[in-house]
Order: structure tokens, then sequence, then C-alpha cells
């Protein structure tokens, strides 16, 4: 039979994740997206702990306070149109007053840092080289808070300086975890507001400053995992696209997923992936008849069920699933 796409090769990993190890994603939406399906299958996942992040050199910046023991204070921050917000933060982190802006900052601080520290895996996914200057502090922000345009200069990151900068920096986040595994992608997401010429441009200096890296340190520490290849290329049709043209659809982002899943993920927790997702499917179902016998029993097999695993693998985490079956059974 002829094929009727070219495949992208997925690089080899040296290990294989599973769900008694915990996982943190940082960087654009696209990795948002992964972290938040695999948190839905029941993975120990930390997601954006500083919010939506475009380019590597505000992903550095994030992990390094990750790495410190910085809190922020009310100098870090700003007010515009009556939202306090950060500069090194998503707006979701923004709110009417400085004080609740800063307990939510530094309460997701405080539970990233010890998290990064205990991880097994750091995915870490790269938007854009292009970056904005804050004119007056010569500084790179993370999101511009829709400030006008002159506040900022507009700048692409040479590979160079961000080789140069990843190369100076993972051996300090390498000591202070040794079992951290490094996975690099580029997101599919192409950046309309860069025009599509500067667009390639920029994915194409991600790409290479990746690549370098990964040679630099070797594949037992870090490695690359083609999402943006995927996307250019296997699903390259744009039916496999959201309405806007620009955003990979649903059918692409689980394509990408099974791909990921199948060269990461161990065997064994494959299969305990499919008994959880049976487990979240059921809870979805919608019940025709809650007060039939067939439910109540339906409801008994998965509360079982449930306690088999957690017994068997104490490191997972179904107690929303525990508690919905139970109120359940309890409303009979």
């Amino acid at each position: 039979m002829n094929q009727f796409y070219t495949e992208i090769e997925i690089p080899k990993y040296k290990w294989s994740a599973g769900y008694a190890d915990k996982f943190i994603f940082m960087g654009s939406c696209f990795s948002e997206n992964i972290g938040e399906q695999l948190s839905r299958l029941k993975f120990n996942t930390d997601i954006n702990p500083f919010g939506t992040l475009y380019n590597p050199s505000s992903v550095l910046k994030s992990i390094k306070i990750l790495l410190s023991e910085k809190q922020y204070k009310k100098e870090d921050i700003f007010e515009k149109d009556g939202l306090w917000g950060s500069f090194d933060h998503h707006g979701k982190f923004s709110c009417d007053t400085a004080t609740k802006t800063l307990q939510k900052i530094n309460d997701r601080l405080n539970f990233s840092r010890p998290f990064l520290k205990k991880a097994n895996y750091l995915f870490l996914t790269f938007g854009t080289s292009w970056v904005y200057h804050l004119k007056s502090t010569g500084k790179i922000v993370s999101n511009c808070h829709k400030f006008a345009e002159n506040n900022f200069e507009r700048k692409l990151l040479s590979p160079e300086k961000i080789i140069k900068k990843y190369k100076e920096f993972l051996p300090e986040l390498w000591k202070a975890n040794q079992n951290l595994k490094v996975i690099f992608t580029v997101s599919p997401i192409r950046h309309k507001r860069d025009g599509f010429i500067d667009n390639q441009i920029s994915k194409s200096v991600l790409i290479y400053a990746i690549h370098q890296i990964i040679e630099t340190f070797g594949k037992e520490k870090c490695n690359y995992f083609p999402s943006y290849e995927i996307m250019m290329d296997e699903l390259r049709d744009y039916r496999f696209y959201a309405p806007d043209m620009i955003h990979p659809g649903q059918v692409a982002m689980d394509y990408i997923l099974d791909k990921l899943k199948t060269t990461l993920i161990s065997k064994d927790s494959l299969l305990l992936m499919d008994k959880i997702s049976k487990i979240i499917k059921a809870r979805e179902h919608r019940v025709l008849h809650p007060k039939s016998e067939s439910y109540a029993r339906f409801l008994t097999q998965n509360i079982t069920k449930i306690n088999d695993l957690t017994t068997k693998y104490p490191y997972l985490n179904l107690s929303e699933e525990k508690e919905y079956f139970e109120k359940q059974k309890k409303s009979f």
C-alpha cells in the first residue's frame, strides 16, 4: 500500500517515563496543552508556573527564578488599567490589588520550586525567538500586557546567544536536580503577528539552537521532540488546524500527543493509561437512569477499580474520581 505522507522520525530516547515520574512543562501554549492532556490522564504534572512563555530567554529566566529564593515584592510589579501585573508573568496572574497579585505569584513559586527539584522530566517549548525589550529597563519581557508598542524594542535572538545562555545554565540546573531529563520542542503554532517570513526565520533559529545545545550535553541528559516538524509535514493539511488556521486543531493535538506517548512513555504505563482513561470516561458518562440497579453496579465497579489501582500504584491520584462515584452512590 502506498503511503501518502512523509513520516517524521522521532528521536530514540535513552529513557522511558511513567506514572511514578514528575513532569514539569514550561513555555508556549502548546506546552500547556500537552501538559494538560497528560494531567487529565493523571500524570503528576506542573504546568507553566509563570503562565505562557514564548521565547527561550523568558523561559530561562523563569527557571532561574525557580532555582533561587526570590519572592516577588511590590517593586517587581506594575499597575495598569486597575490591574497589577508582572512583566515576568502571563496576565492570568494579574489581580485588582498588588497584594492579591503578589500572593498569587509567590504561592505558585512556592509550589513549583520543590516540584522542579524533584521532577524527572522538564519539557521546554519555545514559540519564537523574537523578543521585546522594555525600553525603560532594557530587559526582555515575558508578556507585554497590552502596553503601547512604543514602550518596547523588538529584536531577534541570535542562535549563538541562546546556545551560550543554555550552555552556561543547564549544568546549574542539573546540579540542583541530577535526575532531571530535559526535552526541548518547538511550538507548531505560527506567530502570525511576526509575519510568516519572520516566523520561519524565528523557528529556524530555535531549531538550530536546540540541536546545538543537545549536541553539547548529549542525549543522556536532553533530547528533542519534533512537534513542529510533525505539524508542518505529517499534518500539513489545513483540516488539522483550528478555525483560525494558525493553531493546531484537537485532532492534531491528539495525534502529536499520541506520538509523544508511544515514544516516551513505558509500555507498563501505557497499559495503565488505558485503564485510567476508561475510569475518566466512566465519570464523564451521561446517565439516563441514575436510580437503576445497573447504574449502582456501574458505580461500585468503578470504585473497586480505583481502589485496586491506587493500592497497586500508590503514587496515582484518583481521589476526585473516587469521590465522585462515592457521592453518586450515596444519592441512592
